[in-house]
């Protein structure tokens, strides 16, 4: 008997769970336009195609992102405005306002750090190029731009930081290769002679480089003199900076040696106590993107059982242009 050919999905149930995605992105960002702003600690990262239909934008902004950009609302943000099919938002570039307008169709990443809620959608096609609605070049504005809508709140507190993203961009920045092969990337780590003194404390130490996975295993010798508690265990604060060290690292591998990484939020799990002696940790980048990489980081004991694992945002920054 003949087998029949599977049934054909005429009523594109994809295409509706993801428009029914797109109304959470809606919903989320009328939230935040109320009177009171963001509640809590809530804040977007929303990454769009600039290049799809109905996005418009200053000339000048949007030609330096001809494919994807990624917008953070938090602190700085003016009149925003959800419609029904957009939603319009003014940021500040350069300390210049800019005003931008989004279909919900051309977002691709919809991303809240603070409680870690992640949507992701399937890109929409291109606009012609006649038809893009991108508006005049922005002039100068004559006056300071209003008071953001949201309410001013604290920064996040980064994670304790071993020094590497500073004293690396010295040593790496100097004469980078336009390509390294993930052996000389390693050889690079374990001949260096410029190690941050944070790395020091931590006994860190560079196992192996994928560059293709943008991830890497490296290692932490966990001294008793240096980084326990009362309890004769690693104190939390170490194990955290080992998780930041292994998440920085693998963001230098995944822009090929060319940028640093400096640690924008980081959140971290605790499965099982520390002991002092070797730790293996491995960090990955999920998503390196133009303005805000995500990443992974786990810590194992020797017996290759899980100890702790985060997960974070860093803000990718060439060499060239970091700032001590």
């Amino acid at each position: 008997m003949a087998q029949e050919p599977p049934a054909q999905d005429l009523m594109n149930y994809e295409a509706l769970a993801q428009d029914a995605l797109r109304g959470v992105v809606k919903a989320a960002l009328k939230r935040a336009a109320a009177p009171g702003g963001l509640p809590g600690a809530h804040h977007f990262y929303i990454t769009f195609k600039t290049d799809a239909a109905g996005v418009s934008g200053p000339v000048d902004l949007l030609s330096k992102y001809p494919d994807e950009m990624t917008i953070v609302l938090q602190h700085q943000y003016w009149d925003l405005a959800p419609g029904e099919t957009f939603f319009s938002v003014t940021l500040q570039f350069g300390g210049q306002p800019k005003r931008l307008s989004i279909p919900y169709a051309a977002v691709t990443r919809f991303y809240d750090p603070s409680v870690q809620f992640l949507l992701q959608f399937e890109p929409p096609p291109a606009a012609p190029a006649d038809t893009k609605a991108i508006s005049a070049p922005a002039e100068p504005p004559s006056e300071p731009p209003p008071r953001p809508r949201g309410k001013a709140r604290p920064r996040s507190s980064r994670s304790i930081s071993s020094g590497r993203n500073s004293q690396m961009a010295d040593s790496a920045a100097a004469n980078a290769p336009e390509a390294l092969t993930d052996e000389a990337i390693l050889q690079r780590f374990l001949r260096s002679k410029n190690q941050p003194t944070g790395s020091q404390t931590l006994g860190f130490r560079m196992v192996a480089v994928s560059q293709a996975e943008k991830s890497v295993e490296v290692e932490f010798d966990a001294k008793a003199e240096l980084l326990l508690n009362p309890m004769k265990q690693i104190q939390g604060g170490y194990l955290c900076a080992m998780l930041d060290e292994a998440m920085s690292v693998a963001c230098m591998v995944a822009s090929g040696m060319t940028a640093v990484a400096p640690t924008l939020e980081m959140k971290t799990s605790f499965f099982r106590p520390g002991m002092p002696g070797k730790i293996r940790g491995v960090g990955r980048v999920v998503k390196w993107g133009r303005q805000v990489a995500f990443t992974e980081g786990e810590l194992f004991d020797p017996e290759g059982r899980l100890l702790a694992k985060a997960t974070g945002t860093a803000i990718p920054t060439p060499f060239a242009n970091y700032k001590k």
